[in-house]
């Protein structure tokens, strides 16, 4: 849109726009990073995902600042520096929390889990084939902007840098068949959840079998004593405590 020939005064107001995002998305960085200091948590497939969005969504965020400089925008001649921020926010970023999700909620809505090996050596490999995809995209477009000598040095440049993308690609097509196969294999012979709670999460939907039954809680109505991430509660002796399970089944601290 920068570059499209607009009103001159049209690339301020997506300049101002543009910069707006910068204090809300902060606000949720700051949030998240919170929420993980000193916390004791599941280093699990679907934590992973979950760190590599927010990983993903703050190195996309970040390019986001140089888009919201018009003049930046408006001078930048290669599509490649927009083509990577766009992807590693839009695309990348959120097939992460999806990935994340489905790890989490797997259990819960076929009754097995997927493998942990695979679902880790999925993450790996995906996370390190997008950041081999759109990160060398930024580096192409501020390359073609500070060029001294647009001519072969560039060319050369962006062919290598083409090859460096080409395996990125390979790499992550190559991680998402091993996903296709942990997917399949689970939902057809993968491991049954042997608990209802296999994660430790405090909120109502756990306390049943999984996959839930026809009629969720039935005619018993759920009692909830606590709020639903009240984790650390103080006084008592493990960190996740559900939502109904009463105080006095609570088991308290040494």
């Amino acid at each position: 849109m920068f570059s499209s020939g607009l009103n001159p005064f049209s690339p301020l107001v997506f300049s101002v726009l543009a910069s707006s995002l910068g204090l809300p998305a902060t606000i949720l960085l700051v949030s998240w990073f919170a929420t993980l200091w000193n916390a004791r948590f599941q280093l699990n497939t679907s934590l992973l995902f979950a760190l590599g969005f927010v990983s993903l969504f703050l190195s996309g965020g970040i390019s986001g600042l140089f888009l919201a400089r018009h003049d930046f925008a408006s001078t930048s001649v290669t599509e490649d520096f927009v083509t990577g921020h766009f992807h590693l926010v839009m695309g990348v970023a959120a097939t992460f929390a999806i990935l994340a999700a489905l790890f989490f909620w797997f259990p819960k809505l076929f009754g097995r889990r997927l493998s942990e090996p695979l679902g880790k050596l999925h993450f790996w490999l995906t996370f390190a084939g997008v950041y081999g995809v759109f990160m060398p995209m930024h580096w192409l477009g501020l390359a073609a902007r500070v060029a001294k000598n647009p001519g072969a040095n560039l060319a050369a440049m962006a062919s290598w840098f083409g090859s460096f993308i080409t395996a990125g690609i390979i790499l992550t097509v190559f991680a998402q068949a091993v996903f296709l196969f942990n997917f399949l294999w689970s939902l057809f012979r993968g491991d049954a959840v042997g608990e209802d709670n296999p994660w430790r999460a405090t909120t109502l939907e756990w306390s049943m079998a999984s996959p839930p039954p026809r009629h969720d809680f039935g005619a018993r109505e759920p009692v909830v004593y606590r709020g639903a991430y009240e984790f650390g509660v103080p006084g008592v002796a493990q960190d996740f405590i559900p939502q109904h399970v009463a105080p006095d089944r609570v088991a308290k601290a040494n």
